[in-house]
This record gives C-alpha cells, sequence and structure tokens, in this order.
C-alpha cells in the first residue's frame, strides 16, 4: 500500500504543509485544499483515495465538504478522516452521526497519522475487493442458470462442451484429480 492519492483539506496553511509532508514522505501522493470548495474544485480533476479534512474553514467548512462528498455516488465510498481540534464529546458524536470513517484530534501524532490512514484505506481496499470477488461469482452464478434454463436448446452442445473439457483436463495430467462429468454441468441455483 503506498501511491494512493490523499485529499487533505485544511485552512491553516502550516499544518497543511505540514501533513502533506508526513504523508508525501511515507509514499502517498498528495493533493490540497484550503476549503471545501477547492477541495469539490480537485476532485472534480482528480479523485482521491482517501480524504482528510479539518471542520472549521472559511467558504465551505468539513461538514458542508462531507454532506456533498457523499452526494456523490461515484465518491460515496472515499474513506474520509475528520481532523479537527474540536475535541469534546459531542464533536465525536458529530462525526459519527455523520458516519465519517474517523475521527482526529489536533495535535495528531506523525503515527496515529499515518496508521489511520493505512487501516481506513486497508479497510477500504478490502470491502472494494470483496465486492468485486461477489460481483464477479453473480456473474458466473447467472451465466451458468441462464445456460441452465436453455439446457432444452443447448444440451447436445453442453455436451460436447463437457467432453472437450474432459479431454483437455486429461491431456493436462487432471486425470488424477476427481473430475467429474456431472460436475462440470451442474451450476448452483
Amino acid at each position: 500500500m503506498a501511491n494512493e492519492l490523499i485529499l487533505i483539506v485544511e485552512d491553516m496553511d502550516l499544518l497543511r504543509e505540514g501533513l502533506r509532508e508526513i504523508l508525501v514522505n511515507e509514499g502517498f501522493h498528495v493533493i490540497t485544499a484550503r476549503n471545501g470548495r477547492e477541495a469539490l474544485d480537485q476532485m472534480n480533476n482528480k479523485v482521491p483515495d482517501l480524504i482528510i479534512s479539518d471542520i472549521t474553514m472559511p467558504v465551505m467548512d468539513g461538514i458542508d465538504f462531507y454532506g456533498a462528498v457523499r452526494a456523490r455516488k461515484e465518491w460515496i465510498g472515499i474513506p474520509f478522516i475528520i481532523l479537527s481540534a474540536r475535541s469534546e464529546p459531542a464533536d465525536f458524536t458529530v462525526g459519527r452521526h455523520l458516519g465519517v470513517d474517523d475521527y482526529l484530534v489536533k495535535p495528531v501524532s506523525r503515527d496515529e497519522l499515518v496508521n489511520t490512514v493505512r487501516s481506513r484505506l486497508g479497510r477500504f481496499q478490502q470491502a472494494q475487493m470483496a465486492r468485486v470477488q461477489q460481483a464477479y461469482l453473480d456473474s458466473l452464478v447467472a451465466m451458468a442458470n441462464a445456460i441452465e434454463s436453455r439446457a432444452h436448446q443447448t444440451s447436445h452442445h453442453i455436451e460436447h462442451i463437457t467432453n472437450y473439457a474432459m479431454l483437455i483436463a486429461e491431456y493436462l495430467g487432471w486425470s488424477g484429480k476427481k473430475i467429474e462429468r456431472a460436475s462440470l454441468c451442474r451450476y448452483p441455483a
């Protein structure tokens, strides 16, 4: 994991550049914005893999920015981390209510920042892989069911394909592995 694109949205120049430097030194690509409006403009050009945003900013604050990001279906899954000086329990409750992925309090240590970013990116990538695997499986089952539903029209064709598959398996030396002709023609519903 590295080379992911991180968007940092922070109005304080020194903090924004410090966060950028930490993440660049960890191998991430980083783009920055001073407020939510600038961040949305950045996202129209480059979609980040993760967003770190302050709450209190001019022009568009972090809460409105979060709402704008989640309003676009193509951005809804981007991990979103709030980084704020607000540390009261009510502030954490607002973050949880919004559905942000994490809430860090300023000042944040280098280790806490990097570990949180890596953790959220890792979880996001796992979720994406699970969705791809499920979509692949769903497609295979749908295709198999479509073939099965037309079995009366294609049974002769399926029998030929099965025979060819058995010949190929034998040629490749897979005959020692218990391959049954019936297992090549049956699919789960």
